[in-house]
């Protein structure tokens, strides 16, 4: 996959799967707990997400709502998991944001290879 930047913002949303629903926005990620450090990169099929939590009691679900927050500058009660509670694979809501906010947030983080 190419490097983020050279990247169609389209393609970026439709790797991620991005699509905006009523009162926000949705798209999957990779949740990988256990990490060494909290990252985000995209890839195919949605973001990528490295947590350090481990996957015990949803501390990994709960750090990965305020870790999202953070990176897209939304509060944490703005971020639900709609889907995949206990997988890694998951789709997450975020209310009121859009697809071009969503990009618009992605683009504007440290580096849109990899978040911390």
């Amino acid at each position: 996959m190419p490097e983020p930047e050279t990247l169609n913002p389209d393609r970026v949303l439709d790797e991620i799967g991005a699509r905006e629903e009523s009162g926000g926005v949705s798209f999957c990620v990779k949740a990988i707990p256990k990490s060494g450090a909290n990252s985000v990169k995209i890839a195919p099929g949605g973001l990528t997400i490295k947590l350090k939590s481990p996957p015990v009691d949803g501390k990994a679900n709960e750090d990965l709502r305020r870790f999202l927050a953070s990176v897209l500058g939304v509060c944490p009660g703005a971020v639900a998991i709609t889907s995949g509670e206990t997988s890694r694979r998951k789709r997450v809501f975020i209310r009121g944001l859009t697809r071009q906010g969503l990009l618009q947030a992605l683009a504007s983080a440290k580096s849109p290879e990899k978040l911390r």
